[in-house]
């Protein structure tokens, strides 16, 4: 049956949208609007939060990986247009969050924001099948159709390519779209900050962007029609500008706004996105070997969608800015992975378990 199952997950199809795909991108059932650049930012901030809590709170090691981890690389933060948010898993571990919560309905922290969120399992996810259904499963946001991909990692019979072959001593494992591991470049599984939330990344960061991408991939300066202004530590459009102005900051340290680019969005954007850029580069500055922390989480900084709008249509604020700021929550539980060789390194004895990778069928 799984050889057989046309594409399980669908985007809307719209006729004027063919050529842009504006829509490629958001979940079929939930789809009713196209969403902006900035209400997108925030979905993702917020949906990102939310799945390393649940997975956390359950026992599930997941971690981000590909666009997500290269955006990490630079800043600590989702590029400004990616639209979606991808994690890995191994197979054994999405097979039980398949059976103890497929087609759950997941609240938002109402400390953090009003989401609601569907945990949708493909039910193709438990062997390679015919290449049509190379997702295993999402996280979607039942309001905007926005997601997270999940991709489960699992050991098969498949022979590797080539750039694998001297790796054949080590346990490989990869997903249904044919992206190759090894363990030992994913584990031990490092803690760190994205978005200002808790989450995982592979262990050997450069290895595995480079291998994907290319070795430039995370010291380029352009992309997709941004530029990279280390000054700032932000992607901005070129249509904003497309180097950073001679004089950005005041004498206390402010951006201006002729060092905005005379761009209030980009002012905003710097307000929201200052503490957790600062924090990455101050704990990564070398990407093989972070610092030593004790932190907390940073607080939410983007509005959420719902309070965002609420305020603009019941005249709450006299602006249009997304930034927010709340009180920080408790210290995280989260146990971090921190390279101290003083530190008792975490238990990673069950990733080593084959048969937490083996493929199901």
């Amino acid at each position: 049956m799984v050889d057989n199952t046309p594409r399980y997950f669908k985007y809307p199809w719209i006729i004027t949208d063919i050529i842009q795909g504006r829509a490629h991108h958001l979940s079929f059932p939930f789809f009713k609007r196209y969403i902006g650049d900035r209400e997108r930012h925030s979905i993702l901030h917020h949906m990102v939060r939310s799945w390393f809590q649940f997975t956390q709170v359950h026992g599930f090691n997941t971690w981000i990986n590909y666009g997500n981890l290269l955006g990490w690389t630079y800043n600590g933060i989702n590029m400004p247009w990616d639209t979606d948010i991808d994690v890995q898993i191994p197979i054994a571990q999405l097979d039980r969050l398949a059976r103890d919560f497929n087609q759950s309905i997941i609240m938002e922290n109402p400390r953090y924001g009003n989401a609601r969120y569907l945990l949708e399992i493909a039910p193709t996810y438990i062997r390679q099948g015919n290449g049509k259904n190379f997702i295993d499963a999402r996280f979607i946001d039942i309001n905007s159709g926005l997601y997270i991909d999940i991709s489960a990692l699992s050991r098969t019979g498949f022979h590797p390519p080539a750039e694998f072959h001297n790796k054949e001593s080590d346990m490989l494992v990869h997903c249904k779209n044919w992206n190759w591991h090894s363990l030992d470049e994913l584990l031990p599984l490092r803690h760190t900050y994205f978005e200002g939330a808790s989450v995982y990344i592979p262990q050997n960061v450069s290895q595995i962007l480079t291998y994907k991408y290319g070795t430039k991939s995370f010291t380029q300066t352009k992309y997709h029609n941004h530029n990279y202004q280390k000054d700032i530590q932000m992607w901005v459009p070129d249509y904003i500008c497309k180097k950073s102005p001679k004089h950005r900051f005041n004498e206390f340290g402010q951006l201006t706004r002729s060092g905005a680019c005379n761009s209030e969005m980009l002012m905003d954007e710097y307000d929201i996105t200052k503490e957790c850029t600062q924090r990455h580069q101050n704990l990564n500055q070398d990407l093989s070997n972070p610092k030593y922390y004790n932190i907390e989480d940073l607080p939410i900084f983007r509005k959420d969608a719902w309070d965002y709008y609420n305020d603009l249509n019941n005249n709450l604020v006299n602006h249009d800015r997304w930034y927010v700021q709340m009180e920080p929550p408790k210290r995280s539980s989260v146990k971090q992975h921190i390279s101290n060789d003083n530190d008792e390194e975490e238990d990673d004895s069950e990733f080593f378990d084959q048969d937490v990778w083996v493929n199901l069928v």
